[in-house]
């Protein structure tokens, strides 16, 4: 494992030809390393790369014991096929969570310390969840109880390990509704134990039966939907609409921020701060949105675009049109792609939404081939 440490490095992909910075996973002193990828940390997150792809390293070392023991196994590493994305960095956390996952396990010292280990791992510098230990951080000015619940509802996953312990303790079943009410559940099975009723139609991972697959199945189901973020940006999308508007777009935010979907969302209803200029809030939003949707109906093209079209030109956005009903197009949007919901009326949000996925996964994904 000492021959094991990280090098700042330049990498070039003959795909696409971007040149980036970031980490790279490297034996150094293995003469013919057995593996034929190499494992890259960017602002995007952790890639895998053909060692052929891999042109060009700079000359500084960072020494990192254990890094692929507890980080990145070879097992995994030889499951890869060629040219594929292997991605295990934490989403984005969603709009009024503050983790992105809290654990819920018995007393049991096995039990803890399979959880704390699992926790450290998906807190480590290549998952990079924030996880909430619920032993730990609980406030002792509230309830035992009062504090579990609150640490559930203010989580986007709840992994609840299984066991004979868990199913006997007091709160279990309370903790449990809260969770799935208010959380995705993620069942794991340590142990046989039987499945309480509300877990039925949850799909649960069980250690023992997989157990080559069962921690990609774990990240995996953690990892959600929403696409990884530009660098420098802390939401998806910016609806920019009219406020006669106002009822359709906070029906489509529901549609697209958890826990239907794992968007972030910015609207100019709901999110421009009370006492800001509006130009300053559109300048907010579109600096930190990724993509900004002009949501055209006759009120927005009326009232809307004739103020703010030089703004939008001068912060220079990544523009996605959306035609929420028929209008005449601002001149000045007829070179963009525009999104038309009035052709499709029973499904166009669906692939709206697909296209908007698409959209952002291409500003983001610096190496998708």
């Amino acid at each position: 494992m000492e021959n094991i440490c990280f090098r700042w490095v330049g990498i070039h992909s003959h795909f696409i030809g971007h040149v980036v910075t970031g980490l790279i996973l490297l034996d150094k002193y293995v003469p013919n390393p057995p593996l034929d990828y190499i494992l890259v940390d960017t602002i995007n997150g952790m890639r895998l790369f053909q060692r052929k792809h891999i042109v060009k390293a700079g000359p500084d070392f960072i020494s990192w014991k254990d890094a692929l023991e507890r980080k990145m196994p070879q097992s995994t590493l030889a499951l890869e096929k060629e040219n594929v994305i292997f991605n295990m960095r934490a989403p984005p956390l969603p709009r009024r969570k503050n983790y992105h996952v809290v654990f819920l396990y018995g007393h049991e010292t096995k039990e803890r310390t399979f959880a704390d280990s699992l926790i450290g791992e998906l807190q480590g510098s290549i998952h990079k969840y924030i996880c909430h230990r619920l032993q730990e951080e609980i406030h002792p000015s509230k309830g035992y109880l009062q504090g579990r619940l609150e640490a559930i509802q203010e989580s986007a996953y709840t992994v609840i390990v299984l066991t004979n312990s868990i199913l006997k303790g007091s709160f279990y079943h309370s903790e449990l509704l809260t969770a799935l009410e208010n959380t995705r559940v993620v069942p794991l099975k340590i142990e046989n134990c039987s499945i309480s009723s509300e877990l039925q139609e949850v799909a649960i991972i069980d250690i023992h039966s997989n157990k080559y697959d069962w921690r990609k199945q774990l990240t995996a189901s953690l990892r959600g939907h929403a696409p990884y973020l530009p660098f420098r940006k802390t939401e998806h999308i910016f609806l920019f609409h009219n406020d006669a508007d106002k009822k359709t777009v906070d029906a489509m935010v529901q549609g697209l921020e958890y826990p239907k979907f794992d968007l972030r969302v910015l609207s100019s209803g709901r999110d421009f701060v009370s006492g800001v200029s509006p130009r300053d809030s559109i300048k907010m939003c579109v600096e930190a949105s990724a993509i900004t949707v002009p949501v055209l109906s006759r009120a927005f093209v009326h009232k809307e675009w004739p103020v703010h079209e030089k703004e939008l030109a001068e912060y220079s956005p990544v523009i996605f049109p959306l035609i929420l009903e028929k209008c005449e197009i601002p001149d000045s949007l007829k070179g963009f792609t525009v999104f038309d919901s009035t052709r499709q009326t029973e499904t166009w949000f669906n692939t709206w939404k697909e296209t908007l996925i698409t959209c952002l996964k291409s500003e983001t994904n610096t190496f998708s081939y």
